[in-house]
């Protein structure tokens, strides 16, 4: 059986296939980008610092600048718009937040993570 995770209604992470359904479609999603995104969606509504990401997702060492093109790729698969994300959110100098539903404003946010 599929494991299917529906994190918004318009998309659904596949555990099974590493990949994403979005507005009906399915993205195979590069690995790496795959365990970031599930790895923000195992953390909602809580900022994940880039280090945590970059220790929890990388096999070798790696830097924050390394981490900037994946969290643009993931934006362009599931934002409507991603220059203006309303999923994937940046918290500078903090990490990144991934909502799950419409509406941060409504659900407490709080910090993951190592410095």
């Amino acid at each position: 059986m599929a494991r299917l995770e529906q994190t918004r209604p318009e998309l659904l992470l596949d555990r099974d296939l590493a990949g994403l359904w979005s507005r009906g479609r399915f993205v195979a999603l590069y690995p790496l980008a795959y365990l970031i995104l599930a790895y923000l969606a195992d953390h909602p509504r809580v900022i994940v610092r880039s280090t945590t990401l970059l220790q929890h997702c990388w096999d070798h060492l790696a830097s924050v600048s390394d981490l900037y093109p994946y969290i643009h790729y993931l934006r362009v698969h599931v934002e409507s718009d991603p220059h203006h994300p309303k999923i994937i959110l940046t918290r500078r100098r903090l990490g990144y937040l991934y909502v799950p539903d419409h509406g941060v404003d409504r659900h407490p946010i709080r910090t993951h993570g190592v410095s």
